[in-house]
């Protein structure tokens, strides 16, 4: 089922921080709260942060509002009200940018909610052209739109989102725990399954007033597999790595997150700050860069 609640609530926490950690966590973890009855698994909810209805991509970090005029219904048509940022000081921000830095802020964002989308429990839904930066040019609602406005047009792809968009899909397929089909247990996991516990930047397990805290947006979560873990399905080449670490940090700067026991080594940032392969310093502590996530592998082997 398309699951309307993560792509609302993935939206609101990147865009613009409305949504609690609690929120986040549930609809990165496959949406417990919809689909986890009559023996129905994670891959039951079909994320999704955009569809052929309502803003692309590359249009809810450009626009804070819908554009629709050109539908010939006076802008009535279309979701009102869609969750959506143009990064400026307002709408006259919409739109192209001559502003580097507004650039650089919708590009942080897009490849934050690219990620989540593709790293997240559930079964992903990518909508076409979102890889490439695809615009309507604010349009949320453009299938009336026989014309350069919903055409796909390949020759002004963005050729570093696609090389993300990939980067992010490779990870996915390497990392079996990126596409658990089951539901993650608590730490420690029991044999054969994998366990996942969230953790605050300072690297404690998050508590009942960590998840009310309203004032504070950035955490991780850890995702372990137990020593006997066989591979995730037939022609895989093993269960991956025994530890990884997601960092969420959708503030308008970097924070230092305490990092757990381990050899952490930089898997994917989707900031382009941190290189992959790069390790994190003899402190164990990473500065997570601003609107960004960061993926770390344990390389320790340690369980």
């Amino acid at each position: 089922e398309w699951n309307d609640k993560f792509r609302d609530s993935v939206r609101r926490y990147w865009l613009n921080r409305s949504v609690g950690r609690g929120e986040f966590a549930r609809r990165f973890t496959g949406s417990s709260d919809l689909f986890h009855h009559g023996q129905r698994s994670p891959l039951a909810s079909v994320n999704f942060i955009a569809a052929h209805d309502g803003f692309t991509l590359a249009d809810m970090v450009s626009y804070s509002a819908k554009r629709n005029q050109a539908n010939g219904e006076n802008n009535r048509d279309g979701r009102d009200g869609e969750p959506c940022a143009n990064f400026g000081a307002g709408p006259a921000d919409d739109g192209p940018s001559a502003d580097a830095a507004i650039r650089r802020t919708r590009s942080r964002v897009q490849r934050a909610l690219l990620a989540t989308l593709a790293l997240a429990q559930g079964t992903p839904m990518l909508n076409a052209g979102d890889e490439i930066g695809h615009s309507q040019q604010g349009n949320n609602n453009a299938y009336c739109q026989d014309g350069p406005v919903g055409w796909l047009d390949w020759t002004q792809a963005d050729p570093n989102l696609l090389a993300f968009a990939q980067q992010v899909l490779a990870l996915r397929r390497e990392e079996p725990a990126l596409r658990h089909p089951r539901w993650f247990r608590h730490a420690p996991a029991a044999a054969g399954e994998r366990s996942l516990v969230w953790l605050t930047p300072a690297g404690h397990e998050m508590q009942v007033h960590d998840w009310h805290d309203s004032g504070q947006h950035a955490f991780a979560c850890r995702i372990d597999a137990s020593p006997n873990l066989a591979p995730a399905r037939p022609g895989s080449n093993g269960s991956g790595s025994r530890h990884l670490l997601i960092a969420f940090n959708p503030d308008l700067q970097g924070h230092t997150f305490t990092l757990p026991v381990g050899h952490w080594q930089v898997a994917l940032d989707s900031a382009g700050e941190l290189a992959p392969g790069s390790r994190p310093s003899a402190t164990s502590t990473l500065n997570v860069p601003a609107q960004a996530l960061v993926v770390l592998r344990d390389v320790s082997g340690h369980a």
